[in-house]
């Protein structure tokens, strides 16, 4: 997933603006740090940058969105949104012009908006509960009064870019990617958008997502319009593959096996059991594990099952017979098997969920990963319990488990289904 990153110019502003990101489970950090963001870029995928600049002078506010903006473009970050307040206090020209620049950004669309809390745009003027900014209590604010309401005059006075408007009758009527191609005709850089109603900001995010989201062109507003983002730029990660393991040789996990293959589409993952007896044990599992690598990075589940067919099982096990192994040593050995696959698995990838099917492989699996124990939540159909190991290693992990020879042929379709809707 690429990173995305947030200047914002006050604490409050940077972390109002973070969770719209946060609740859509993408990892976000908030940083009042200027520079060396290695760290946390290391460890989100969105990055908040406060300047804690609201109060600065024009020009201390340019420098520090100047050199942040740089800095980040020096580390590969492409896309920025630049969060302004919804009602224009602070150096907003000052600091989109000092972004631009540090990140080399061609043009900027500026959607200040919050029609969720009564902040609207309509004709370039800013409105707060159907009053024009000016005529309201921040127009007295005794730290930043704005005395203005028209955003382009707002503009000229802190920004030395040519400034234009997209107004909300030609984003109702469909014409907003027209206009937009127009402005920049012009010589417009800084493209401001009305919002009256969400709606609004929704046909905005839809032409940006269509025609816009590759172009070098920085975003800025308030928290309202980062709300879009996520998804204009596909921010919003997608759960983790889930792993199935099917060890039960019965002729009802078989047939649900069947059916889940069908349905799902999925690609299976088949153990040649024979290499478990004839000395290829290691290789078997190397095959296996460069299987389930070249799945996860596609995101695709994994299913991993034993056999297809009943002569099949019949055949091979009258085959190990012969070498002196009962049935039960065969059965306990697969299961071992079964058991160390997803031991490594779950070490080297992230999981969703774990299906187990058969109480052998569902034991050994356990013991594999050494799970203290289950803390059972509730049955996902009739006989298919779910619920997430006591381990803090893999307590986030759902764990789902079905007797070989239980349950209706959707059983196991419907428990992966289950996982992927639980763990989004």
């Amino acid at each position: 997933m690429s990173k995305y990153v947030i200047i914002a110019d006050d604490f409050t502003g940077a972390n109002d603006t973070g969770v719209k990101f946060s609740k859509k489970s993408i990892k976000t950090i908030v940083t009042t740090k200027l520079e060396d963001f290695k760290v946390e870029l290391m460890n989100c995928n969105t990055l908040v940058v406060d300047l804690e600049s609201r109060f600065d002078d024009k020009d201390t506010a340019f420098e520090k969105a100047y050199q942040v903006s740089k800095n980040l473009k020096s580390m590969g970050i492409k896309k920025i949104y630049k969060k302004i307040d919804s009602t224009f206090r602070g150096n907003i020209g000052s600091e989109i012009d000092g972004a631009m620049e540090g990140g080399k950004f061609n043009a900027t669309f500026l959607i200040p908006a919050l029609p969720n809390a009564m902040r609207t745009t309509e004709n370039g003027n800013v409105f707060l509960n159907d009053v024009l900014l000016e005529k309201t209590e921040i127009s007295i604010d005794p730290r930043t009064p704005v005395k203005e309401s028209f955003i382009p005059k707002i503009l000229s006075i802190q920004s030395k870019r040519k400034v234009g408007l997209v107004n909300y009758e030609e984003i109702e009527t469909g014409k907003i990617k027209k206009r937009i191609d127009e402005l920049f005709l012009n010589g417009c850089e800084i493209i401001i958008f009305d919002s009256i109603t969400d709606n609004h900001l929704n046909l905005i995010s839809i032409c940006i997502e269509k025609n816009f989201k590759n172009e070098n062109i920085m975003m800025a507003g308030s928290a309202g319009f980062a709300e879009k983002i996520p998804h204009i730029y596909n921010l919003i990660p997608k759960a983790p593959p889930a792993l199935l393991i099917a060890g039960s040789i019965s002729e009802v996990t078989r047939k649900q096996v069947d059916f889940l293959r069908e349905k799902s589409k999925i690609r299976a993952i088949k153990v040649v059991v024979e290499n478990l007896f004839n000395g290829n044990k290691s290789l078997e599992k190397l095959e296996i594990m460069k299987e389930v690598e070249n799945r996860y990075i596609k995101n695709e589940d994994i299913l991993i099952y034993t056999t297809d067919k009943r002569e099949e099982v019949n055949g091979l096990f009258s085959k190990i017979e012969t070498n002196g192994l009962s049935l039960e040593k065969i059965s306990e050995e697969i299961a071992n098997f079964l058991g160390e696959i997803a031991k490594e698995i779950l070490e080297k990838f992230e999981i969703s969920g774990l299906f187990l099917t058969g109480g052998d492989t569902a034991i050994k699996v356990s013991v594999a990963l050494k799970a203290e124990g289950v803390i059972i939540k509730n049955e996902i159909i009739e006989g298919v319990p779910y619920g997430y190991f006591l381990d803090e290693k893999y307590k986030d992990i759902i764990i789902v488990s079905k007797a070989g020879a239980f349950g209706t042929e959707d059983a196991i379709l419907k428990s992966l289904e289950f996982i992927k809707k639980e763990s989004k």
